[in-house]
């Protein structure tokens, strides 16, 4: 269900960002489908090289990423696996060239992730709060915009496992600020 939170067509919304030389963690999923004139795209994991284009880096760690490298970074549902929050979004300033723009997404509501086959753990759930003043601080408060998405009852119905037709467009699209079930940062590289 929260994969349809922001409205099936607010992902459109961000699609002029998705231009130039784009970067994404793990796949390149959202280049290919809301892409607008795209030169290359290429991805991000903390700990194997998926294709040839993969930079293998971990995001707390800037240093060790390639300076001004992209022009968008898309990185959703991530920022929750990375223990040292703040340095994994300078990591991602980093990565942007000015005029870069990155645009993550984090979940409130959710269910822990227990992979212990996988190099990294879950860390956080991210209210709007945290992502407004965690980017504000990298990015500058002015070129950072914070959306949150939820009420209860979609709260309630992500964690009971019901799929999206379970609940109506309508009722999906009602935003209660005490239940954030997603939040999504906007930040552009100055």
């Amino acid at each position: 269900i929260l994969s349809q939170m922001p409205h099936e067509n607010k992902h459109a919304a961000y699609a002029a960002d998705i231009t130039g030389d784009v970067l994404e963690f793990v796949t390149a999923t959202y280049p290919r489908q809301f892409g607008q004139q795209v030169s290359s795209f290429s991805t991000l994991h903390v700990a194997e090289k998926i294709t040839p284009d993969t930079i293998v880096a971990d995001l707390s760690q800037p240093e060790g990423l390639p300076q001004e490298r992209v022009d968008c970074f898309i990185c959703t549902q991530t920022f929750q696996y990375i223990y040292d929050f703040e340095k994994g979004v300078a990591g991602a300033h980093r990565l942007l060239k000015p005029g870069g723009v990155v645009l993550a997404t984090m979940p409130t509501v959710s269910q822990k992730s227990v992979a212990d086959d996988q190099p990294w753990r879950e860390y956080w759930r991210v209210t709007s709060d945290a992502a407004e003043r965690a980017f504000g601080a990298v990015f500058g408060p002015e070129h950072v915009q914070v959306h949150a998405y939820g009420n209860m009852l979609v709260a309630a119905a992500f964690l009971l496992g019901l799929a999206v037709q379970d609940v109506s467009k309508r009722k999906r699209e009602v935003y209660d600020p005490h239940y954030q079930c997603l939040v999504a940062v906007r930040a552009t590289k100055a």
